[in-house]
């Protein structure tokens, strides 16, 4: 992948684009309080009931399957919280496409969007190994330490860069290709440039990056992002 990799390409798209991309909602908790997150009133109150996971299934494959494969995106909140309902939801979901003989028996992924915390969590490696031809994780790391620990942090105000860094290093085992979001706010702005080196040289070629859409900004903030796009583009070429 390293050797093949060229700036601005992209791994690919699940069956060339031509599948259903569902998110589902399946926990409103979540183990981090990130200071830039937009979702607020987190809570442990509503996780996705059974029957609504059910409901949804039942509902796609009722209809003419006009596309070749469906991504189930499952994110809350802290999906991986939620393990519970993830695994009623894709044994279910396996269950109808097996007796249905549906053309969507083998074409199907779960995409795990995860801020990592739980990823080496027993659990979740189980159902990892169980359905590993079918998974792809998405686990949000911010870049450098300081970068990750300003805003990615528990209740407690710890920064949560150690866990996720190490269960990242888990995840490229496994998948390889797999991508990461990185997230820019002020004051860390200036951290641009090397967070997005360190993640490459992590081995994640793959790096959703945006900056928050809130009223945060200062002046001079644009000038900073432009010279570290800048200073970026520059490690970029001479790379």
């Amino acid at each position: 992948m390293a050797t093949s990799y060229a700036l601005g390409t992209h791994g690919g798209a699940f069956r060339h684009g031509h599948a259903y991309n569902v998110d589902l909602i399946v926990t409103e908790d979540c183990n981090l309080r990130c200071r830039y997150c937009y979702l607020t009133g987190k809570n442990a109150s509503h996780p996705m009931p059974t029957h609504v996971a059910r409901d949804i299934v039942d509902f796609f494959l009722s209809i003419p399957p006009p596309r070749m494969g469906v991504m189930w995106n499952l994110i809350g909140g802290e999906a991986l919280i939620a393990m519970d309902v993830i695994e009623e939801f894709a044994a279910y979901f396996k269950s109808c496409v097996f007796q249905l003989n549906h053309p969507w028996r083998y074409a199907y992924m779960f995409l795990l969007s995860t801020n990592g915390v739980l990823y080496d969590d027993p659990r979740v490696q189980k159902f990892i190994f169980e359905n590993h031809r079918h998974i792809f994780p998405g686990i949000t790391i911010d870049g450098t330490k300081r970068k990750h620990d300003m805003h990615r942090v528990f209740p407690d105000g710890g920064g949560s860069y150690d866990i996720v860094e190490s269960n990242m290093r888990l995840a490229l085992q496994q998948f390889p290709t797999m991508h990461t979001k990185v997230t820019f706010s002020h004051g860390d702005i200036e951290y641009l440039c090397e967070s997005i080196i360190h993640l490459w040289e992590m081995g994640i070629r793959e790096i959703f990056a945006n900056v928050v859409y809130e009223d945060v900004w200062q002046l001079g903030d644009s000038e900073i992002f432009e010279s570290q796009l800048r200073e970026l583009a520059d490690v970029a070429l001479d790379r």
